[in-house]
């Protein structure tokens, strides 16, 4: 079967919640067999059907909406009543698809359509989002009109063309206004609603991480956080949060104080993040934190303990932070508490002193035990997928495995050794974009390291920087040079750009667009006083394009005034010669009421 103009416009308004549908819900039952059966649907209607096949169908339906509701009065909570929504949204969609045609049908499609997509959107914040919005908006709108004019009971070419220019602009001019009305109307300090149940991050940046956790995200390119910073640097670690204690499997972060800062520099510089919804607690910094400067997340504090910035709650929804770091080297540490950082559980313990037996590690300085331990790790290789299922394999077996297991290991020999150790989770490196001067980090970005106490300041030591890395794992790790790759450079500006000014828009950031926008009319006014004769002259030339097009923009406003007078959208399609005849054929009375009007346009 052929789809005409309008059943395509309905397929994409139907289609393009259950696309959003799918990434913001995922595998999630309740949507997703309701959203497969919507999409069978579809297809379906493509094949010609006796009325018993239909009627067999429209059972089925009636059966499963059943079963569904069942389901969903089983599960249902405060958490999941958008994704219980969107699924009966989506069985209704695909009963009312059999029904005959008529106005009723696509108006109901149509408005359980954009219910879809205003339940999906509580769960998205990126840019994907606003492009779907923006061609979902226009789609709508012209979907509408094509109602309106009754198009699906013939299609008529030259009227579907004209209602889709009248769409266009009509659909420009609301568009330019929205967007003054979103940057000029007060903001809301506060969400409306807050519905959404986000997934746990998939590593535990402010609680613990497993030996092996790591796997799953190693090519992961979603985007964590942006941040920019005021100079470049080719080696960039992200403290997210220090975990303390290890059981032989997991690290966990150490609830109490076991250390505080006893001298700080005043050399600092600024770090402003802009975090994603990705569920954890912590915020991202290049360095030890100052002070918070500027946040949208109301319950962030530093721990001056791990050198960290927290949140009370998971950050589920876009945010701003600007901070004042200081480098760790400049800054002074006093231990309060030894015992957590020197701890090494018992089983491992005797794997740990092998090792130090058989390298000579006892008795030297520091910087020596440094070197021995980097070479050391240089016979082991870094793999994307870990065979050890604990770290005395990882020691005494395969010798290869990921960053967490660099990170343990090197964090219990250095214990054994006598010098408090802790263990970083955070990410590495990222993408740089020269346009935004924003760095990009992504999943796939995410790290462990080590940070040892010696001589009052905590020194940074990364074991997977001297293993071994295969070819193909060295591809994987390389970052994007977004430069290069012009496509990539522009998307991630346009995204920088969407969380910065639409996501992350506050009353605060309203007053000073606003006040740039005051200063650029006072420019204006300023320029139009000292170069009066150069405006004029613009206002000259304009007042003749204005003029010379008068005729059509006349016979425009009329053919609207006289379709909507009507309700008749075909007139719009009609050249004004025809709109005459049609008038003085089809009704001679609203001719004679129409006469002068007709005659001003031929």
């Amino acid at each position: 079967m052929r789809f005409s103009i309008f059943q395509t416009i309905l397929m994409l308004i139907v289609l393009i919640p259950t696309l959003l549908g799918f990434l913001a819900f995922k595998s999630e039952s309740l949507t997703l067999v309701p959203s497969l059966i919507l999409i069978i649907s579809l297809l379906l209607l493509l094949i010609k059907k006796n009325d018993t096949s239909i009627s067999f169908i429209k059972l089925s339906f009636f059966s499963f909406l059943l079963l569904h509701s069942i389901l969903s009065i089983a599960k249902l909570s405060l958490n999941n009543l958008p994704l219980t929504l969107f699924g009966f949204s989506q069985i209704f969609i695909s009963y009312i698809l059999w029904w005959e045609n008529s106005f009723r049908k696509y108006l109901y499609l149509a408005l359980l359509s954009f219910l879809n997509l205003t339940v999906v959107s509580l769960y998205f914040a990126n840019l994907t989002f606003g492009v779907f919005l923006i061609l979902y908006l226009l789609l709508i709108l012209y979907f509408f009109l094509l109602l309106g004019a009754r198009i699906y009971e013939k299609e008529e070419k030259k009227l579907v063309v004209y209602l889709f220019k009248y769409s266009l602009f009509t659909y420009l001019v609301i568009f330019i206004f929205g967007i003054a009305l979103f940057f000029t109307l007060p903001r809301p300090s506060k969400p409306i609603f807050s519905l959404i149940h986000k997934e746990k991050p998939k590593i535990g940046f402010s609680n613990e991480i497993k030996l092996g956790q790591f796997d799953s995200i190693s090519s992961d390119p979603t985007v964590v956080f942006r941040a920019k910073i005021p100079f470049k640097s080719p080696k960039l670690y992200w403290r997210g949060n220090t975990l303390e204690t290890f059981d032989g499997k997991t690290w966990s972060s150490y609830k109490g104080i076991y250390a505080k800062t006893i001298d700080k520099s005043s050399k600092n510089f600024k770090e402003t993040l802009l975090i994603a919804p990705y569920g954890g607690k912590s915020v991202f910094l290049l360095g030890y934190p100052k002070k918070i400067l500027k946040s949208s997340i109301e319950s962030l504090s530093i721990n001056y303990s791990k050198n960290v910035v927290l949140s009370k709650e998971e950050i589920l929804k876009p945010a701003k932070v600007v901070l004042l770091i200081t480098k760790p080297s400049k800054v002074k540490v006093k231990l309060i508490n030894r015992k957590p950082l020197i701890e090494i559980p018992p089983n491992i313990k005797p794997v740990i002193g092998k090792i130090i037996k058989k390298y000579h590690l006892k008795g030297k300085n520091f910087y020596e035990t440094k070197l021995r331990i980097i070479k050391f790790f240089e016979q082991f290789k870094y793999s994307l997928s870990n065979k050890a299922k604990d770290l005395i394999e990882f020691l005494e077996i395969y010798k290869s495995g990921n960053c967490e297991y660099f990170a343990s290991a090197s964090a219990l020999i250095f214990r054994y050794l006598g010098y408090p150790t802790r263990v970083v989770v955070g990410f590495y490196g990222g993408d740089y974009n020269p346009l935004t001067g924003y760095y990009v980090i992504r999943e796939k970005n995410a790290h462990a390291w080590v940070e040892i106490f010696y001589k009052n300041r905590w020194w940074r030591f990364d074991a997977t920087q001297y293993a071994l890395v295969g070819t193909k794992v060295e591809k994987n790790l390389q970052s994007v040079n977004l430069k290069e790759k012009k496509l990539l450079l522009f998307w991630d500006t346009l995204n920088t750009i969407w969380f910065e000014y639409v996501v992350n828009l506050n009353q605060k950031k309203q007053i000073e667009i606003l006040n740039n926008l005051k200063s650029g009319f006072l420019q204006i006014h300023y320029l139009f006083r000292v170069h009066r004769e150069v405006f004029y002259i613009f206002l000259v030339i304009f007042l003749l394009v204005l003029i010379s097009q008068y005729k059509k923009l006349l016979i425009f406003f009329i053919k609207l005034f006289l379709s909507l007078k009507e309700r008749d959208f075909k007139i719009l399609s009609l050249n004004p010669v025809e709109v005459y005849i049609y008038f003085w054929k089809s009704n001679p009375k609203k001719f004679k009421r129409y006469k002068k009007i007709l005659k001003s346009i031929i």
